[in-house]
């Protein structure tokens, strides 16, 4: 057996100037816990579940309506998100209550 080092909070935000293959792998690691998050309007989001689409746009930039983020190669589409304080939900739910717009940037 080996023992691994303890992970740090830092080290599960997501840095989107990396490419999408990698974040989704890094997603999928910290799944259930300590989970991979971001910043929007500095609210911290956990993403639980999402997918690689082919799409390009500024890094670290909202790119259409259904939560993709633009990485250094391809995109971040959220599926399931889960806001600081609240529930798991799916993407389309949080949308209803939380406006986001094209072009805004996540931390």
């Amino acid at each position: 057996a080996t023992y691994a080092k303890k992970i740090e909070k830092n080290e599960t935000k997501i840095n989107w100037a990396e490419s999408a293959k990698k974040i989704i792998a890094k997603i999928n690691a910290f799944h259930p816990n300590p989970g991979c998050w971001f910043e929007i309007e500095d609210e911290r989001i956990k993403i639980i579940k999402a997918k690689e689409i082919e799409k390009t746009g500024e890094v670290g930039t909202i790119i259409d309506n259904e939560m993709t983020i633009a990485c250094s190669k391809n995109a971040v589409q959220i599926l399931e998100l889960k806001k600081e304080g609240k529930k798991q939900m799916l993407v389309r739910e949080y949308l209803r209550g939380n406006k986001i717009k094209i072009g805004q940037k996540v931390n």
